[in-house]
Protein backbone atom coordinates (compact mmCIF):
# COMPACT_ATOMS: atom_id res chain seq x y z
CA UNK A 1 0.00 0.00 0.00
CA UNK A 2 2.91 2.30 0.81
CA UNK A 3 2.04 3.82 3.67
CA UNK A 4 4.96 4.61 6.10
CA UNK A 5 4.16 1.61 9.11
CA UNK A 6 5.09 4.51 11.83
CA UNK A 7 2.49 6.69 10.25
CA UNK A 8 -0.31 4.31 10.06
CA UNK A 9 0.46 3.32 13.46
CA UNK A 10 0.25 6.54 14.84
CA UNK A 11 -3.28 7.13 13.05
CA UNK A 12 -4.92 3.82 14.35
CA UNK A 13 -3.68 4.27 18.02
CA UNK A 14 -5.79 8.40 17.31
CA UNK A 15 -8.36 6.36 15.95
CA UNK A 16 -8.76 3.60 18.75
CA UNK A 17 -8.29 6.48 21.63
CA UNK A 18 -10.20 9.44 19.71
CA UNK A 19 -12.63 8.08 16.88
CA UNK A 20 -11.71 9.07 13.35
CA UNK A 21 -12.24 12.97 14.12
CA UNK A 22 -9.79 13.06 16.72
CA UNK A 23 -7.51 10.94 14.71
CA UNK A 24 -8.12 13.34 11.72
CA UNK A 25 -7.23 16.03 13.82
CA UNK A 26 -4.18 15.35 15.56
CA UNK A 27 -2.83 14.26 12.36
CA UNK A 28 -3.65 17.74 10.92
CA UNK A 29 -1.70 19.45 13.52
CA UNK A 30 1.03 17.19 13.49
CA UNK A 31 1.41 18.42 9.65
CA UNK A 32 0.74 22.11 10.80
CA UNK A 33 3.50 21.88 13.27
CA UNK A 34 5.91 20.11 11.03
CA UNK A 35 5.27 22.50 7.83
CA UNK A 36 6.08 25.22 10.78
CA UNK A 37 9.10 23.56 11.40
CA UNK A 38 10.05 23.48 7.96
CA UNK A 39 9.70 27.28 7.45
CA UNK A 40 11.50 28.36 10.27
CA UNK A 41 14.75 26.48 9.00
CA UNK A 42 14.04 27.64 5.46
CA UNK A 43 13.78 31.52 6.76
CA UNK A 44 16.44 31.36 10.01
CA UNK A 45 18.70 29.46 7.09
CA UNK A 46 18.50 32.29 4.60
CA UNK A 47 18.23 35.22 7.06
CA UNK A 48 21.86 33.88 8.38
CA UNK A 49 23.39 33.22 4.18
CA UNK A 50 22.43 36.53 3.79
CA UNK A 51 22.93 38.61 7.30
CA UNK A 52 19.75 39.90 6.82
CA UNK A 53 17.27 39.73 9.52
CA UNK A 54 14.20 40.16 7.60
CA UNK A 55 15.50 37.92 5.03
CA UNK A 56 12.17 35.43 4.67
CA UNK A 57 10.99 32.46 1.42
CA UNK A 58 8.58 33.49 -1.13
CA UNK A 59 7.52 30.50 -2.84
CA UNK A 60 5.20 32.46 -4.93
CA UNK A 61 8.22 35.08 -6.21
CA UNK A 62 11.28 33.31 -5.27
CA UNK A 63 13.04 33.91 -8.02
CA UNK A 64 12.29 37.89 -7.77
CA UNK A 65 12.45 37.82 -4.28
CA UNK A 66 14.73 35.92 -3.25
CA UNK A 67 17.22 34.33 -5.86
CA UNK A 68 17.57 37.94 -7.89
CA UNK A 69 17.59 40.01 -4.12
CA UNK A 70 20.16 37.76 -2.46
CA UNK A 71 22.31 35.85 -5.15
CA UNK A 72 21.35 32.61 -3.26
CA UNK A 73 19.46 29.14 -4.33
CA UNK A 74 17.88 26.32 -2.30
CA UNK A 75 20.32 22.97 -3.02
CA UNK A 76 19.90 19.67 -2.06
CA UNK A 77 16.13 19.95 -2.30
CA UNK A 78 14.67 16.19 -2.94
CA UNK A 79 13.68 15.35 -6.55
CA UNK A 80 10.45 13.26 -4.72
CA UNK A 81 8.73 16.62 -3.47
CA UNK A 82 7.93 19.37 -5.70
CA UNK A 83 9.75 22.51 -5.01
CA UNK A 84 6.57 24.83 -3.97
CA UNK A 85 4.75 26.34 -1.18
CA UNK A 86 5.02 23.61 1.74
CA UNK A 87 0.87 23.89 2.17
CA UNK A 88 1.21 22.92 -1.39
CA UNK A 89 3.28 19.66 -0.88
CA UNK A 90 1.62 16.38 0.37
CA UNK A 91 1.11 16.19 3.63
CA UNK A 92 2.64 12.82 4.29
CA UNK A 93 4.06 13.30 7.57
CA UNK A 94 6.89 10.37 6.20
CA UNK A 95 7.98 13.35 3.73
CA UNK A 96 7.66 16.11 5.81
CA UNK A 97 9.39 14.64 8.53
CA UNK A 98 12.26 14.02 6.13
CA UNK A 99 12.59 17.80 4.51
CA UNK A 100 12.35 18.99 8.37
CA UNK A 101 15.49 16.65 9.05
CA UNK A 102 17.28 17.47 5.88
CA UNK A 103 17.15 21.18 6.51
CA UNK A 104 18.14 20.56 10.13
CA UNK A 105 21.04 18.84 8.75
CA UNK A 106 22.32 20.81 6.17
CA UNK A 107 21.89 18.29 4.08
CA UNK A 108 19.14 21.22 1.96
CA UNK A 109 20.68 24.33 2.76
CA UNK A 110 20.82 27.77 0.77
CA UNK A 111 24.15 28.78 -1.55
CA UNK A 112 25.51 31.78 -2.75
CA UNK A 113 25.73 32.08 -6.76
CA UNK A 114 27.92 34.61 -8.36
CA UNK A 115 27.08 37.09 -10.95
CA UNK A 116 28.39 34.70 -13.79
CA UNK A 117 25.98 31.81 -12.30
CA UNK A 118 23.09 33.75 -11.72
CA UNK A 119 23.54 35.02 -15.37
CA UNK A 120 23.34 31.85 -16.62
CA UNK A 121 20.92 30.29 -14.60
CA UNK A 122 18.69 33.54 -15.73
CA UNK A 123 19.31 32.26 -19.22
CA UNK A 124 17.76 29.41 -18.40
CA UNK A 125 14.78 30.18 -16.61
CA UNK A 126 13.97 33.11 -19.49
CA UNK A 127 14.32 30.11 -22.26
CA UNK A 128 11.98 28.03 -19.81
CA UNK A 129 9.23 31.48 -19.76
CA UNK A 130 9.48 31.46 -23.03
CA UNK A 131 8.85 27.60 -23.90
CA UNK A 132 5.92 27.72 -21.15
CA UNK A 133 7.72 25.25 -18.56
CA UNK A 134 7.55 28.03 -16.01
CA UNK A 135 4.93 30.03 -15.48
CA UNK A 136 5.89 33.47 -13.64
CA UNK A 137 3.32 34.34 -10.71
CA UNK A 138 2.15 37.90 -11.29
CA UNK A 139 0.09 40.35 -9.22
CA UNK A 140 -2.89 41.47 -9.83
CA UNK A 141 -2.64 45.34 -11.32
Amino acid sequence: MNVDSQDLVSKMEGFSVQGMQGAAKNHQKRTSAIRSAIRDEINKALRQITKDPKARMHWAHYWRNVVQRYLVVVKGWPDNIPFVNLSSVSSALPDLEMLLRKWQSHAIYWRRIEEDEYEKLLQERNEKLEQGDVVEERRRA
